[in-house]
């Protein structure tokens, strides 16, 4: 069988790295899942080891991600902790709007109602 003046690899190649918008949606998503996830693990470790002795291993692993995957998204210990902070300054301006809003009183430290 030929494929012509392109070659078997370079199809495969070019349809797994320009696969269609479905593919790149798909990849997208993962990516956002897996950022989430690494966050959320960096905060859980970093509130339990501190910053210092955080490893990022420990992080990947409480992920259930690759440490490769850790190194793409964030380059270094100091970016995912930075990430883990905007995400907790977020969290926490959502739940003062969401107080306000309703007017229940909740303490924002506690995150209770009364």
């Amino acid at each position: 069988m030929r494929f012509g003046r392109v070659g078997w690899w370079a199809r495969c190649v070019r349809g797994w790295w320009w696969a269609g918008e479905e593919g790149g949606v798909v990849r997208q998503v993962r990516a956002v899942r897996t950022r989430r996830a690494l966050v959320r693990a960096a905060a859980e470790v970093f509130a339990e080891d501190g910053y210092a002795l955080a490893s990022l291993p420990v992080i990947s692993r409480r992920a259930g991600v690759s440490t490769g995957a850790l190194h793409f998204h964030f380059p270094s210990k100091d970016l995912l902790a930075r990430e883990v902070e905007a995400a907790a300054t977020v969290s926490v301006q959502r739940l003062v709007v969401r107080e306000g809003a309703g007017g229940g009183g909740a303490a924002v430290a506690g995150g209770c109602q009364p």
